[in-house]
């Protein structure tokens, strides 16, 4: 079981590390603001910084990739953390795409380098 939802995970990773990432995020961001939800510069530097020190080469096509389950719930955890209101963690949530029927993480925990963080 633990090896398909990796693998499930895998399939919907996406390249984080390209120079589109921030150009992506930003424009969420600014998505979010035209809905009335405020989300921090602060908050996007630390989801770019996030991908980037945990991303991995995907053997395939060679781009670095990051697992948008931990990428989620590391964004989410990061935003309960800054106090932001309800609307704001709705549009975060949104920003960042995982498995269907997820909110975050994997099993309320996620993986930051080496350490595994609980949410």
């Amino acid at each position: 079981m633990t090896i398909q939802k990796d693998s499930q995970a895998l399939e919907l990773s996406f390249d984080v590390v390209r120079q589109g990432f921030r150009s992506y995020l930003l424009d969420k961001k600014m998505d979010a603001l035209l809905k009335g939800a405020i989300i921090p510069d602060d908050l996007i530097s630390e989801i770019e910084s996030f991908s980037e020190r945990n991303a991995v080469v995907e053997l395939e096509n060679n781009e670095k990739i990051c697992c948008p389950q931990c990428l989620k719930a590391y964004a989410l955890s990061k935003a309960r953390e800054l106090g932001l209101p309800r609307n704001a963690m709705e549009e975060i949530g949104r920003m960042i795409k995982g498995i269907v029927g997820h909110i975050a993480g994997r099993d309320a925990y996620f993986l930051d380098q080496d350490n595994l963080r609980k949410l």
